[in-house]
């Protein structure tokens, strides 16, 4: 008995935290798109100064962006890991029982 409410405790910690993390990540993505403001390059010089320029703030969105991605992911992982915690006390209880 008492096994089986640590389990179902452990998964219950579990989905909240998976949960937090993808509604977390989430809000920073739309903070990141509601404040974005790029840096418009400067037009002077040549070529390669404009692009090294613009390429500086492609980066730096990526990185964020895979940044933002990674947290979502581990959200989901986390989160499918609790219920599949739940799921098989569940089975369990149920096989028991019988």
């Amino acid at each position: 008995m008492m096994k089986r409410v640590s389990s179902n405790l452990v998964a219950l910690v579990l989905i909240g935290l998976g949960i937090v993390l993808v509604v977390f990540s989430f809000y920073e993505a739309f903070l990141a798109y509601t404040n974005y403001k790029p840096v418009m390059p400067k037009v002077e010089g040549d070529l390669a100064k404009a692009v090294s320029s613009a390429s500086f703030e492609l980066i730096n969105l990526a990185a964020r962006l895979a940044f933002i991605g990674v947290m979502v992911w581990a959200g989901s992982v986390i989160l499918r890991n609790g219920i599949d915690l739940l799921k098989a006390g569940e089975r369990k209880e149920e096989s028991s029982s019988l």
